[in-house]
């Protein structure tokens, strides 16, 4: 069966609603038989991420943050926006962009550069942690020297290595 990309997205999702459905009425033949349905861990991974997205949309962020770290257990082609996201929340304890609102888990700084290292693009993750340092980001103390040595492995110029070289800092 050849299925457009779209196609196999709403078919991953679908069929996870189900499962998640059926976990919580515990209906667990009816589980198995869906599960083994989503054994492709890129659609799983996909499905995982987009039914995170909606959740965010209709804020049920405890069902997002489940998704979203579900879709990173599938390891195999996770989309770079699940790490962004991820990290963000562990990051500033929330998933709005306003961090002044809606804070509902406890921040933790290692776990997001955790999982920013996990971003394919390694210049990308390189950057997002050294800005944690730089600017000591989600209640974390500044670190110039960390920040230093991340923003140097950067193939672009950035101000705050300049900041850094011109300061001694």
């Amino acid at each position: 069966m050849n299925l457009s990309r779209n196609d196999s997205r709403m078919l991953a999702m679908t069929i996870i609603y189900q499962i998640e459905l059926c976990k919580k009425k515990k209906v667990d033949k009816e589980y198995l038989k869906l599960q083994k349905d989503l054994t492709n861990p890129q659609i799983r991974s996909i499905a995982y991420n987009k039914i995170g997205d909606l959740a965010v949309k209709l804020k049920d962020f405890d069902y997002a943050l489940k998704m979203y770290e579900s879709a990173t257990k599938c390891k195999q082609n996770v989309p770079n926006d699940v790490y962004y996201t991820l990290g963000n929340v562990y990051l500033y304890g929330t998933f709005n962009k306003d961090t002044t609102k809606n804070i509902f888990i406890e921040k933790d700084i290692k776990k997001a550069i955790e999982i920013y290292k996990k971003i394919e693009d390694k210049e990308e993750s390189n950057k997002l942690i050294a800005y944690i340092y730089y600017y000591g980001l989600g209640d974390s103390k500044k670190n110039y020297r960390k920040a230093f040595k991340l923003f140097k492995k950067l193939n672009t110029p950035c101000l705050e290595l300049g900041h850094l070289y011109y300061y001694g800092k």
